[in-house]
């Protein structure tokens, strides 16, 4: 699974190109444009003020004992791993093959 770095430059070039060739209405806009409208943000707050105010437990993504060595079921499982290395591989894959 070996990319050269040359090889890789050249299929994202010469996607950029694709990209430019095929004109403006295929691109995505980038616009300068805000990611949240205001109602949003509103509700952010109030969503965090009701969590800072209720006596709920703290939200935690840590595992409940740092010291345990079980990484069964977790994105550092090898399992997992290998599965989402197949999934950039494929994205590379379709990458340096497009033309």
């Amino acid at each position: 699974m070996g990319y050269s770095a040359k090889a890789l430059s050249d299929a994202i070039r010469m996607k950029r190109k694709r990209l430019k060739d095929d004109g403006v209405d295929n691109m995505v806009d980038t616009g300068p444009a805000p990611q949240m409208n205001p109602q949003d943000i509103l509700f952010l707050k109030q969503q965090a003020q009701m969590e800072d105010s209720m006596d709920l437990p703290e939200k935690s993504m840590a595992p409940s004992d740092p010291a345990d060595a079980s990484v069964s079921g977790t994105s550092q499982d090898v399992a997992e791993l290998k599965r989402q290395m197949g999934k950039i591989a494929k994205v590379f894959a379709k990458l340096s093959m497009s033309k």
